[in-house]
């Protein structure tokens, strides 16, 4: 009988603490802790600037950091979202954020250019008198080295009618419709990037003079352009000095999705074509059993990014919903039997990612039932 009791009492401690370790370490924070530190770029291959609501931090190691700006006032904080980190100039947006009972409020304010006057002897960068522009008279951020005054591309946009309308201009008299070429290249250019569908390429739009960028009709062919609007986005590498276009109609959370497509180019920074990528042709992203993928549902918090450095792709897969063992870092391999992404970092590792240039060391800000944290993480090289 007492051994009964024992063995019982055995059995309900262990489903006590069983329950305990899954709800700390197998279950997931939904969000981070606040102040959140966003790595924003490496300036060298070992000094890494970081911002954390209204300050910027010079970090050479996940431990230690040396504060450089500081905006002024309390409420003050960086939209980091947008941030342009050049050689000679940083762009942030700013806004007055309060926070009440759990409430958060915000109101953009001002563009802000922060001058870089060279680096001190113990590398860290030499910040000079910032420039602020109003919100209303500039609503969009220029590339990294165009100053305010010279975008013209932004304001012959909001004075045309046609694209107002339809979103569509005239090159050579014919009517093109503009759709927006997302990914990072966009901030290395002056002027915008857009998709082109006939032919299939790019168009490079400086003031109101627009100019076509078509792809090989070999790799065109493989697009099989069909009704997903959004169906490429464009990513500098600055350690490569090239550009990688990206051709994906993947849809998050399905690995049977028959549309699924995906195919690379490499280009130069004139846009001409060098060379194709062959690509997984699937999704990263597989979704918590359980969850229905409805509406936004799923794909507003299940999210995977492309990344390129030094020639390397990179793709970075997170969010809530997605499985933890699909959640991480990684590569993108050519084998014998074809493309294939091999893991480099687990865990929680959050948007954005900051690779620097010899591509060794990852920063990221990872969320943990153990504490969130900003880490540096060394990744091998490729083989």
């Amino acid at each position: 009988m007492v051994g009964q009791k024992r063995l019982l009492l055995l059995a309900a401690t262990c489903l006590v603490l069983g329950g305990i370790w899954w709800h700390l370490f197998y279950t997931d924070k939904r969000s981070a802790t606040e102040p959140v530190e966003v790595p924003l770029g490496w300036l060298g291959e070992d000094i890494l600037l970081t911002g954390e609501r209204g300050r910027l931090f010079i970090r050479t190691s996940s431990t230690t950091r040396i504060e450089i700006y500081a905006l002024e006032g309390k409420n003050a904080e960086f939209g980091f979202g947008d941030a342009c980190i050049g050689s000679h100039r940083w762009w942030f947006t700013t806004s007055t954020v309060l926070r009440k009972n759990g409430r958060v409020s915000s109101s953009i304010s001002k563009r802000l250019a922060l001058p870089v006057e060279g680096l001190g002897d113990d590398g860290i960068p030499k910040i000079g008198t910032p420039i602020e522009y109003d919100w209303r008279d500039h609503p969009m951020l220029p590339s990294c080295e165009v100053d305010l005054s010279s975008e013209a591309t932004s304001a012959f946009l909001r004075s045309s009618e046609s694209f107002q309308n339809d979103r569509s201009i005239q090159i050579d008299g014919e009517p093109v419709r503009l759709e927006y070429a997302g990914g990072r290249f966009a901030q290395q250019v002056e002027g915008s990037l857009f998709l082109d569908r006939d032919p299939v390429g790019l168009i490079h739009l400086i003031g109101d003079s627009a100019s076509r960028f078509s792809f090989p009709q070999p790799y065109a062919d493989t697009l099989k352009i069909g009704r997903r609007l959004n169906w490429g986005e464009i990513i500098w590498d600055r350690s490569l000095g090239h550009a990688l276009f990206i051709h994906n109609t993947c849809s998050s959370g399905r690995t049977d999705d028959p549309e699924c497509r995906r195919k690379a180019l490499w280009l130069t920074p004139d846009l001409e074509p060098l060379s194709t990528v062959e690509m997984p042709g699937k999704s990263l992203i597989k979704i918590k059993p359980g969850y229905s993928c409805f509406s936004c549902g799923c794909g507003c918090y299940s999210h995977e990014q492309i990344y390129a450095e030094n020639g390397v792709i990179y793709a970075h897969v997170w969010g809530y919903p997605v499985e933890n063992n699909a959640r991480g870092i990684y590569r993108l391999l050519q084998t014998q039997s074809g493309p294939t992404w091999e893991k480099l970092v687990s865990g929680r590792p959050q948007a954005p990612l900051a690779f620097n240039p010899r591509g060794d060391r990852v920063a990221f800000f990872e969320i943990s039932r153990l504490g969130d944290e900003l880490r540096i993480a060394e990744i091998s090289k490729q083989p």
